[in-house]
């Protein structure tokens, strides 16, 4: 064979085999500069119902069309125009009100020439809710006084929040120096020591619905005020008091002591030591089961501007059937037949109402001149002395101990009548 022939030849075969190889690399290369990468859209925006969204399509290669559609729970989220039905295909949306309750998310179709388009789709969003209250005012503060002080009364004024399908119910939180006061959460607030010279402020928020679904939280804060004044000490305790006398049937009342204008009480009584869960007013009525307990009361009083106080009363004597009915009045009886220096006197107590075991009280005796009790003089005999003379004499007898229905009197004290010591010896 000619040498031309045959190298022509050769060369034809290698140009073949050349093109051979680029075709199919070409044809092996193609799909794999058809991938996008990995693009990964977001949603960027508030998912709530009324707000605009916007689609973060990710990263593309150059040249590449993309195409999005808003997608409700999976499916194309749709809107309705006079009965038509309208798909959202743009890269924001404006969520309507089919989104509600649903998840929300873009999918973005990248179209490159000469490549298969690609499809991607966001993550979920939360579920759509309402979003804030529509409409909501800022507060105001009225104060009590012109010039706000410790003692003054503050009062949110919300403004009036458009209605909604339910009545609105408002929230409130009082700040003192923009930091929550720990209780202040009524639609008035007390200045306290605390908030001298500091700024208060008050936060209001909502309760409100569109149908069944709830706004989201929409806390707006009024202006602040700067309270005047300088600290003052607090008010004190008062020890609280009993009128009355704990005998069966009779009402105890509790007396609390003076405190600041507004102040507020309540109470608790105590029957041996022991509170009676159910006795809270400032009156009791002395039971059978209350004796022979003492009784107490422990007042608690909520002064205006102040946290609470509490004081606990004396306890009463033992509480008991109360005193002996009509007792005979003791009579003085004399040793010699005129009282005079040196006379004994001694006292009959008469008979007393017998108690259930027909027995008679024991007595204590106090004897008296003019109207001072005389010391020592203690026992049913007193001996008339030099500075008696010119004066009254008279015995105060205390029986202690009958019953009535098996519950024992009170000490009961009857005086007897004044006999005179004359100056000079009759």
């Amino acid at each position: 064979m000619n040498k031309f022939v045959f190298a022509h030849g050769l060369a034809r075969k290698s140009l073949i085999t050349l093109v051979t190889v680029l075709i199919t690399t070409l044809t092996i290369t193609a799909p794999e500069a058809n991938a996008a990468g990995n693009p990964t859209p977001k949603i960027v925006g508030t998912p709530t119902l009324g707000m605009t969204v916007t689609a973060d399509p990710g990263v593309w290669p150059a040249n590449t069309t993309l195409d999005y559609l808003w997608l409700a729970d999976g499916q194309p989220l749709v809107r309705y125009v006079n009965g038509d039905e309208f798909t959202f295909t743009t890269n924001t949306c404006l969520i309507p009100l089919t989104a509600l309750d649903s998840q929300l998310q873009v999918q973005v179709t990248g179209t490159r020439p000469g490549f298969e388009p690609t499809v991607v789709v966001s993550d979920p969003t939360p579920v759509i809710v309402l979003g804030q209250y529509p409409g909501a005012k800022t507060p105001t503060i009225t104060s009590s006084a012109k010039s706000p002080v410790v003692g003054t009364t503050l009062s949110a004024n919300t403004g009036g929040w458009p209605d909604t399908t339910e009545p609105t119910i408002y929230l409130y939180q009082w700040l003192r120096d923009n930091v929550a006061i720990l209780g202040a959460t009524n639609s008035t607030y007390v200045l306290n020591n605390a908030d001298a010279g500091r700024k208060v402020a008050v936060v209001v928020d909502a309760i409100g619905y569109w149908g069944t679904h709830q706004y989201l939280p929409t806390p707006k804060t009024s202006a602040a005020i700067t309270v005047g004044g300088t600290k003052v000490e607090p008010p004190k305790a008062v020890v609280p008091t009993i009128s009355g006398k704990p005998y069966w049937g009779s009402t105890l009342t509790a007396n609390p002591g003076t405190y600041p204008k507004g102040t507020t009480f309540t109470y608790l009584w105590y029957v041996n030591g022991s509170p009676r869960g159910s006795k809270t007013q400032n009156t009791l009525v002395v039971e059978e089961g209350m004796m022979p307990f003492t009784i107490s009361v422990k007042v608690t009083a909520t002064i205006p501007g102040w946290s609470p106080v509490e004081a606990m009363s004396k306890a009463t004597e033992a509480a008991s059937a109360g005193l002996v009915p009509s007792p005979p009045v003791p009579v003085l009886v004399s040793s010699t037949a005129k009282a005079w220096v040196g006379s004994n006197l001694s006292v009959n107590t008469g008979v007393w109402p017998a108690d259930s075991f027909d027995r008679q009280p024991t007595f204590t005796y106090q004897w008296f001149r003019d109207k001072t009790a005389i010391a020592g003089a203690t026992s049913g005999l007193y001996k008339v002395v030099v500075a008696d003379k010119g004066h009254t004499i008279k015995v105060t007898v205390t029986g202690v101990g009958p019953e009535s229905h098996y519950h024992p009197y009170a000490p009961t004290p009857v005086t007897s009548a004044a006999l005179t010591i004359p100056v000079k010896k009759p």
